[in-house]
C-alpha cells in the first residue's frame, strides 16, 4: 500500500497533503513538516538486511502514531524516511513537535527478532505559513534537506522555521 501523503485521501478523494496545506493557509496557521530516518541506514541493512530495516521503520511509524496528535499526518516518504505533517495555530508548535519526535524516536531501543537494537534516528524539520495549496511539496523538500544535514553532520536534529 502506498502511504505517501499524495496517495492518502481524505473526504471526497482529495489528497491529504492538499488538505493539510489548504487548512494551514485558510487558518493562517503554521504548517510543520518533520522528517525522520535512521542515521546509518547502510549499517542497519548490513546487520539486519532489508527486512530488518523494514521492521525498524514500522516501529518508528508506530511510535510516532502513538505519540503525536491524532490530527497530525504520519506517513512514510520512502523506505527509509517517515514524515509528520502538522497544522498548528501556535507558530512554535512545529518546533515542539520536532523536539518530541526526536526524543520519542531516540529514547528507547528498537527490537529485531526479539533482541534489542540500538540505532540513532536523525530528524529534520521546517515550519512556515504556506502561500498556496501546492506549498507542501516545498516544505517536504526543505525538511528532507534538513534531514540530510542531520544524517551527515554532527547534530542529529535540525529544524528551520521559515
Amino acid at each position: 500500500m502506498d502511504n505517501s501523503p499524495t496517495k492518502q485521501t481524505g473526504s471526497g478523494g482529495v489528497p491529504m497533503d492538499v488538505l493539510e496545506a489548504e487548512l494551514a493557509r485558510r487558518m493562517r496557521a503554521t504548517l510543520g513538516v518533520v522528517v525522520a530516518s535512521p542515521k546509518d541506514v547502510e549499517q542497519i541493512k548490513k546487520n539486519h538486511g532489508e527486512e530488518g530495516l523494514a521492521e525498524i521503520m514500522e516501529q518508528i511509524v508506530e511510535r510516532l502514531k502513538s505519540n503525536v496528535r491524532r490530527v497530525d499526518l504520519v506517513t512514510m516518504l520512502d523506505k527509509t524516511s517517515v514524515a509528520v505533517i502538522s497544522v498548528d495555530r501556535n507558530p512554535g508548535g512545529p518546533r515542539v513537535l520536532a523536539d518530541k519526535v526526536y526524543r520519542i524516536l531516540n529514547e528507547d531501543q528498537y527490537v529485531r527478532m526479539g533482541m534489542p537494537v540500538t540505532i540513532e534516528v536523525a530528524v529534520g524539520g521546517i515550519s512556515g505559513r504556506p502561500s498556496d495549496n501546492g506549498a507542501l511539496k516545498g516544505f517536504i523538500d526543505q525538511a528532507k534537506d534538513a534531514l540530510g544535514k542531520a544524517i551527515t553532520g554532527n547534530d542529529s536534529f535540525i529544524f528551520d522555521a521559515a
